[in-house]
């Protein structure tokens, strides 16, 4: 499975979603996540999510000791 992108606008992942997935590395969680349900990452020893700083995903990635990372700011619209 590797790595992998939730789409924007997802705003729950479910009870253990990605339970068991050893092989899941990478997983970037959108702002729009607001609920993560129980169990949804056991199993997952080498797994890092890529967050937004201030996001739920974030505070989750803490309470629950997963490595996590900071998503890069989208920054376009300022090369208008």
């Amino acid at each position: 499975m590797g790595e992998y992108e939730i789409p924007e606008g997802i705003a729950s992942i479910g009870v253990m979603a990605f339970h068991d997935c050893s092989s899941l590395t990478s997983l970037t969680l959108p702002l729009s996540v607001n609920s993560i349900g129980e169990g949804a990452f056991n199993g997952c020893p080498n797994l890092a999510l890529t967050v937004s700083e201030g996001s739920y995903a974030e505070t989750y990635a803490i309470q629950n000791t997963i490595p996590y990372a900071y998503a890069e700011a989208d920054t376009s619209w300022l090369t208008d």
